[in-house]
């Protein structure tokens, strides 16, 4: 993958999205939440963070699922479901993302932390800025 920095993030109530480098989708939003709908189980998570981005032709969304339970004790260790949609076809997969969407997650569940609920980290997204200069891109 090449190089590129983050370019759009869109906010939805139950997660958010980060477009990375040249996916192209037309409206994100809503290609996220068709996709999203299109996963099995989509009611055992309570909030969902995407990273979308080009895998050679293929449009990649990894994504990171908090657990239900997670509404009402937000402050446990939890583990994260990981799935990835490629090639059309969504699937279980444990780390698999470019490097800079692993800081992407890390920072994310730094900020997490932070929070003293779902609501709170909801309304809490990191800075495309903020993140494309831990990137040593220009916003």
């Amino acid at each position: 993958m090449a190089i590129m920095p983050f370019t759009e993030r869109i906010d939805f109530e139950f997660g958010r999205a980060y477009k990375h480098g040249n996916f192209e989708c037309g409206d994100l939003g809503k290609y996220f939440t068709n996709k999203l709908d299109e996963l099995n189980e989509k009611e055992k998570y309570c909030f969902f963070i995407g990273l979308l981005w080009k895998n050679g032709d293929d449009r990649v969304i990894d994504l990171e699922c908090y657990p239900v339970e997670a509404k009402n004790n937000w402050q446990k260790n939890y583990e994260l479901a990981d799935f990835a949609y490629i090639s059309g076809v969504w699937k279980i997969v444990s780390g698999w993302t470019c490097g800079d969407g692993k800081i992407l997650f890390g920072r994310e569940e730094e900020n997490r932390r932070q929070t003293k609920s779902l609501e709170e980290f909801a309304r809490s997204p990191l800075e495309l800025g903020f993140i494309n200069s831990l990137l040593n891109f220009k916003s």
